[in-house]
């Protein structure tokens, strides 16, 4: 793959030199959002030691805190995510080969193949399809 698109890319030198000014178009792009982002948080840093009596090792180590933090918060985040599910009033049933999910609180049930087709195309579907009225 690499050697026939390499072979292409030296047949054709405009769009090679196109592909090139693209890549770098992005790549510098992608440096200047990070240059944006580092100078807004050594002025929120600066503003912080300055004016709020933060000391800088204080800073540094609420920041490895709040990143050794962040793993600890989507494992809660998800568990809890999970056990909401589990007992939020889904009840998953089978009637005559379709899988049907019904939901308490909306006092709603949906046909989970009409409702997984629908979400995997593109064009909008009738959904009075879908809901099964109780």
């Amino acid at each position: 793959m690499e050697s026939s698109l390499t072979n292409y890319l030296l047949e054709h030198s405009f769009i090679s030199i196109v592909m090139v000014v693209v890549v770098i178009f992005i790549v510098v792009g992608i440096i200047k959002s990070l240059f944006r982002i580092a100078i807004v948080l050594s002025a929120i840093g600066l503003v912080l030691v300055t004016f709020f009596g933060f000391q800088p090792d204080q800073l540094l180590n609420q920041g490895k805190d709040l990143t050794n933090s962040s793993s600890w918060l989507e494992s809660n985040i998800a568990t809890g995510l999970l056990n909401q599910l589990q007992d939020g009033g889904f009840l998953l049933k089978s009637e005559n080969g379709d899988t049907i999910i019904e939901i308490d609180a909306l006092g709603v049930s949906y046909n989970l193949n009409d409702l997984l087709s629908e979400l995997g195309t593109d064009e909008p579907n009738d959904s009075e399809n879908t809901i099964i009225k109780q």
